[in-house]
């Protein structure tokens, strides 16, 4: 609200919901969305068609769709978008599809389907069939549009590590240490990103909340707000 004496950085708000339900306009979501807006940002909160109706590659591509309007130039100057210091943030599927977001191009951050930051909370992160619960492996294989790990090719290009490259931004990976998405899988991402030298931090929480829940674990709200006041308020060095 008011004048807005320089351009604000934004974030690209992506929900879960396991790539089959859930929306943009659930009251967590919403929530999320207004706290973020609260810390000075502006929040595109958005939706993307849902599998089994809608397998892999849907939901990716609307939200990189959804990245595409935010970085026209009426977007921009309608809610003065400082085009550089854009970043996403997605909890459970919405992680998975931030953090392919924001791993599946290469160079700069600042135009195309680049971000500058990703926060992914919670997030499915290897989908080849890899440190998997039981429980899960129908929805993830329900979203690749496969009927088993051994022949989706699908599998290996909905997994952010596929396309880990030194350009990558800067992640912060929140996840739970015992929740529904095994902890093993974050910690192989964030291996991934080191291994190609990609900044990242991982958070681990003690708790078995998932997604935007852990928001409500001591400092992780704090830690997050660090995060992208590093990325997108005042930017690293590249």
């Amino acid at each position: 609200r008011g004048e807005v004496g320089a351009d604000r950085a934004a974030i690209l708000l992506v929900h879960g919901g396991s790539w089959a339900r859930g929306s943009r306009t659930e009251a967590h979501w919403r929530d999320t969305c207004v706290w973020l807006a609260q810390a000075g940002y502006v929040v595109a909160n958005v939706d993307y068609r849902l599998a089994p109706a809608n397998p892999f590659p849907a939901a990716i591509e609307d939200v990189t769709a959804a990245l595409a309007w935010l970085r026209t130039p009426e977007t921009l100057a309608t809610f003065a978008i400082d085009p550089e210091r854009i970043g996403a943030f997605g909890g459970s599927a919405g992680g998975n599809l931030v953090s392919l977001l924001g791993t599946a191009g290469t160079g700069d951050w600042d135009a195309g389907a680049r971000v500058a930051a990703v926060v992914t909370m919670s997030a499915p992160l290897d989908l080849t069939g890899a440190d998997v619960r039981d429980d899960f492996v129908a929805r993830q294989l329900a979203y690749l549009g496969c009927d088993d790990f051994d022949d989706c090719a699908a599998a290996s290009l909905a997994s952010p590590a596929t396309f880990a490259d030194p350009t990558d931004p800067p992640f912060l990976v929140v996840h739970g240490d015992d929740e529904m998405i095994p902890l093993a899988q974050a910690e192989a991402f964030v291996g991934a990103l080191e291994e190609v030298g990609a900044p990242v931090q991982l958070a681990v929480v003690p708790s078995q909340r998932h997604s935007i829940g852990l928001l409500d674990e001591p400092d992780v709200r704090a830690a997050i707000l660090a995060f992208l006041a590093a990325t997108l308020q005042e930017p690293a060095l590249r």
